[in-house]
């Protein structure tokens, strides 16, 4: 007796991206499908790219693909399931919908410090304003002793890959757990790295634009 089809919806975003939601009875409950039901989550680009994926494949359990990672996922509950999906949509059109971009420079601390006063009249007298967010450092010393290579590989992969533990992207780069989680650290702690709801690690970035100024 096969799986029955209990329901499906399909939903379609302005940018023609889909989102479908797809749930099956079960001819009997399992060990490993002890609802006696499997369903599959899934939201993708236009093109037909996918993007993220929930289900309870038989042989796999419950697991998530986000971009091109895979992971098991803790089921709890449907509500948190869905919760969970929809916030995992909400991260990847995030992306899509606007492009973040930070500007990564080297200042002294008086002038870098100026474009708070400039933003703030700016806003005072009604003007629009785009969104500028800065990581500025000291000296160049101070910013490549920070942005190392190896960090600058850390955060090309983790954007590649999509929300990960810390230990899932030693593994994607090869590398040291300790060593991977005190460059995590730092970069976060300098906002070039953030965590999603369920505490993965994720670069939000869309463009780190580095602007280096060789002559006065």
């Amino acid at each position: 007796m096969r799986a029955e089809l209990i329901y499906r919806e399909k939903y379609v975003y302005a940018d023609s991206a889909i989102r479908e939601m797809v749930l099956w009875k079960l001819p009997e409950k399992t060990p490993e499908h002890p609802q006696g039901l499997k369903y599959r989550l899934y939201y993708g680009l236009p093109d037909g790219t996918p993007v993220v994926r929930y289900d309870n494949e038989a042989g796999k359990g419950h697991h998530r693909h986000l971009g091109n990672g895979e992971e098991p996922y803790r089921f709890r509950n449907v509500e948190t399931l869905v919760a969970d999906f929809l916030q995992g949509i909400e991260e990847a059109r995030g992306g899509a919908e606007m492009k973040r971009q930070i500007e990564i420079g080297v200042g002294d601390a008086a002038s870098t410090a100026e474009g708070f006063a400039d933003a703030w009249n700016s806003a005072v007298r009604g003007e629009t304003l785009e969104r500028r967010e800065r990581l500025n450092f000291e000296n160049l010393h101070t910013l490549l002793k920070t942005l190392t290579p190896k960090r600058w590989i850390l955060l090309k992969i983790l954007r590649q890959k999509g929300p990960m533990s810390v230990r899932g992207l030693s593994r994607e780069l090869d590398r040291d757990y300790k060593n991977v989680y005190t460059d995590v650290r730092r970069l976060e702690q300098i906002g070039l790295i953030g965590r999603t709801r369920d505490l993965r690690i994720q670069v939000p970035w869309d463009i780190v634009e580095a602007r280096l100024r060789l002559a006065a």
